[in-house]
């Protein structure tokens, strides 16, 4: 079993303190490259640097075995960095739980700055797999924690896709949902 740093926003911390978020999607990095033809290269298609080269559902298939996640397998561990901040007496504070107003703003560090020590959220990874961002089916949208979404009720599905999209547009702006990157999905518990 390993453990990794994984970021999320406030809004995501929230979701899974809420055990509303069970699984987040992350851009596989290289992304990889159409041959055109039908079939993928993994990371890149010239011979010297190729690594894989096949179908949609032997590229799917073969990915997570030639290649693993840079997440973690099943049952790793993924320990969550958040922004976060000291309070007057010193202790961590965390902004997604932070009322926005309080009338003491402590100074907020980055969640790229967080130390292990500081988090508080450790998850254990349940599943993984690779697709493509639009094959997202309803039931992952849930789990994705997206805001505004309820199982009992709210929006009605199409609806649940549109603010899923907008969601990830407004997180990855380098890998917007029109461009149907390939992502990993990882699926989660919290422990």
């Amino acid at each position: 079993m390993k453990e990794r740093p994984i970021i999320f926003s406030s809004d995501m911390v929230r979701g899974i303190m809420d055990d509303r978020k069970t699984m987040t999607r992350r851009i596989v990095k290289p992304e990889p490259y159409f041959e055109g033809n039908g079939g993928w290269w993994y990371p890149y298609p010239d011979s010297k640097r190729a690594k894989h080269y096949a179908n949609d559902r032997h590229f799917k298939k073969g990915f997570l075995i030639d290649f693993p996640c840079p997440y973690g397998q099943p049952e790793d561990r993924l320990w969550v960095r958040e922004t976060y901040g000291k309070s007057l007496c010193g202790s961590n504070i965390y902004k997604a739980d932070f009322n926005p107003d309080h009338p003491f703003m402590p100074k907020w560090k980055p969640s790229i700055f967080m130390s292990r020590i500081a988090s508080r959220i450790t998850l254990e990874i349940i599943s993984v797999r690779v697709e493509r961002l639009q094959e997202i089916s309803q039931m992952d949208i849930q789990a994705e924690g997206t805001p505004g979404l309820h199982p009992l009720g709210g929006a009605y599905p199409n609806q649940w896709r549109e603010r899923f999209q907008s969601l990830w547009n407004s997180i990855n702006k380098k890998h917007p949902w029109a461009s149907n990157p390939w992502v990993w999905s990882i699926e989660f518990k919290r422990l």
